[in-house]
């Protein structure tokens, strides 16, 4: 998978691996912020972000008012209260996992 980082809303992700900017991709998850908290099981952080990110969406490593959605995994803390407080849904791995398949994201390739 490849390493990116999302650079601002400017839509624009920079690939470590290569050294170039490229535009966000278009997907099921244009326009949606996902934020990772806790310890992740079925997935490293960097695949759980690349998915997002493969598949249109952007991520976070905080939550603020543009998150839609936080993953929480085990020893999640303070993300949880915040986004409970802001009313984001939180879901688990096993919730988000559904999320995905639900817009169309193959997962198959990824397990």
């Amino acid at each position: 998978m490849t390493v990116s980082t999302y650079i601002g809303t400017s839509g624009w992700h920079y690939d470590h691996w290569v050294g170039a900017f490229y535009p966000q991709a278009a997907g099921p998850l244009k326009d949606l912020s996902i934020v990772f908290t806790g310890r992740l099981e079925r997935w490293s952080r960097s695949d759980a972000e690349g998915l997002v990110e493969a598949s249109g969406g952007r991520t976070s490593s905080n939550v603020s008012g543009n998150t839609d959605y936080v993953v929480a995994g085990p020893d999640a803390g303070s993300k949880v209260v915040e986004a409970k407080e802001r009313d984001i849904p939180v879901v688990d791995e096993e919730e988000f996992a559904r999320f995905l398949q639900d817009r169309g994201v193959d997962l198959s390739r990824e397990e």
